[in-house]
């Protein structure tokens, strides 16, 4: 038995939360590597005044009674004094961010 045989025998389960860009090439590379893994719809938004909009997001999706289970902020974002957040709600297709302002992408 191999060292990695012997160490994914001693493992009974673990779970890690990742946003990607590219969820089919990273399904792809876990099923070659025989990684059991699930993958769930993010919404992206982008606030430009993150002090108002913020809030403006919140309302909004309260207002469409679409609930957020977690949300992650994107570090990564080019643009100064402007943050993206990640949330997973559980109604992508009808998460009102287009009336708050705030660009929406889907993952």
């Amino acid at each position: 038995m191999s060292s990695r045989q012997a160490s994914r025998s001693k493992l009974s389960s673990a779970i890690a939360r990742i946003v990607v860009s590219d969820p089919e090439t990273v399904e792809n590379v876990f099923h070659e590597h025989e990684v059991h893994s699930g993958f769930q719809e993010m919404v992206v938004v982008e606030l430009q005044e993150v002090a108002t909009e913020l809030s403006n997001l919140l309302a909004a999706l309260l207002m469409a009674e679409v609930n957020m289970h977690f949300s992650y902020h994107l570090s990564s974002h080019p643009a100064p004094r402007r943050a993206a957040l990640a949330l997973h709600v559980d109604d992508a297709e009808n998460a009102p961010v287009r009336s708050c302002r705030v660009k929406a992408l889907r993952f």
